[in-house]
C-alpha cells in the first residue's frame, strides 16, 4: 500500500514508541504490521520496504492503493 503524500510518522525502527518523527516522501510503499506497541485506536504498526518500522496514525493510508 502507499501513503499519502508528506505524512509524519513516529520512527520505532531502532527505539520504543517515540523514537523519532519524521515524514514520508510522497507515494512511499508499506505494509502493516499486525503486532507490536501502538497507544491510540486510531494508529497503526507499519514497515517500509527498507525494514524502517514506525507508528503512524490509520488516516494517513491511503485505502485507495490498498489490494487484499
Amino acid at each position: 500500500m502507499k501513503l499519502k503524500k508528506g505524512c509524519g510518522y513516529w520512527d520505532v525502527t531502532n527505539y520504543p514508541y517515540g523514537g523519532y518523527f519524521r515524514r514520508t516522501k510522497g507515494g512511499e510503499e508499506c505494509e502493516i504490521i499486525t503486532d507490536g506497541p501502538v497507544q491510540h485506536a486510531d494508529e497503526v504498526r507499519i514497515k517500509f520496504a527498507d525494514n524502517r518500522e514506525a507508528v503512524i496514525k490509520s488516516a494517513a493510508i491511503d485505502r485507495e492503493e490498498t489490494s487484499e
